[in-house]
């Protein structure tokens, strides 16, 4: 028997992970959140967990098959299914609609959903109820038969985050490297670092900080769900487009 509910983040985390695994698709086809992206949502310091706890879960004989779900706060939402239970996306929206909408300051409830590429029959059935395309979100993948070398400027070294780290510095080369001015990095840097490394997948080992003769953190790279920032970087390394996802949006 199929059966809604809404998302327990103390004891459903792991089973969204698990499905999600078990649906993966080449290229992820599916159109579900990696992962070790559903993973992030759940690890970075600007997630709200009240307004988690609004997300749905449906489960069939007392297992989760789709889920409903905010990335950090209400507003925006994500659609988890598994195989052979794509019919529940309407029913999805109803729910999202209902609770993990996001509201203005004069009031107006809105809502952003991302639909992948694999799904035009949904977009089409967003359009149908007054959702309007605002952008498209590509990702990339690197080929593992690409080899590097590493050769850092005299007085530059490179040490992973399992050696130790000032997570607290960490933090603040994370949002600077994304290029957030120093004056609008605001929070427990500290506190946010460790935050992001409390995954339980999460490996010190392979996440490593580019230390500068000064002592300053002047950059950071470890293996993540996909890539952020410039294009064109990620082109010169030798990354390609695997699948793209549509946003659209709606005022209610």
């Amino acid at each position: 028997m199929l059966k809604q509910r809404h998302f327990k983040y103390l004891t459903d985390y792991n089973n969204v992970y698990e499905m999600l695994i078990k649906n993966y698709e080449p290229n992820n086809a599916s159109g579900n959140m990696l992962p070790a992206e559903f993973e992030y949502c759940f690890c970075h310091p600007y997630l709200d967990l009240k307004s988690m706890s609004r997300s749905g879960i449906w489960e069939y004989d007392d297992k989760i098959v789709a889920c409903a779900h905010i990335e950090f706060k209400l507003g925006a939402t994500y659609f988890e299914v598994a195989d052979g239970y794509n019919y529940l996306r309407e029913e999805m929206l109803d729910f999202s609609e209902k609770y993990l909408y996001g509201t203005k300051e004069n009031g107006t409830r809105f809502l952003s959903v991302r639909v992948p590429q694999s799904q035009p029959k949904f977009k089409e059935f967003l359009e149908n109820r007054n959702y309007k395309f605002v952008w498209e979100c590509e990702r990339y993948c690197l080929p593992l038969n690409k080899e590097f070398e590493v050769t850092l400027p005299e007085g530059f070294k490179i040490i992973s985050v399992f050696d130790g780290v000032d997570h607290a510095k960490l933090q603040i080369a994370i949002q600077l490297g994304f290029n957030h001015k120093m004056e609008d990095i605001m929070g427990d840097h500290l506190a946010n670092s460790l935050i992001c490394a409390t995954g339980p997948h999460f490996n010190a080992k392979i996440n490593y900080v580019i230390v500068a003769p000064n002592g300053d953190y002047a950059a950071y790279g470890g293996l993540w769900y996909c890539t952020g920032g410039s294009e064109d970087f990620y082109y010169h390394l030798g990354f390609k487009k695997y699948n793209s996802y549509t946003w659209l949006y709606k005022e209610f």
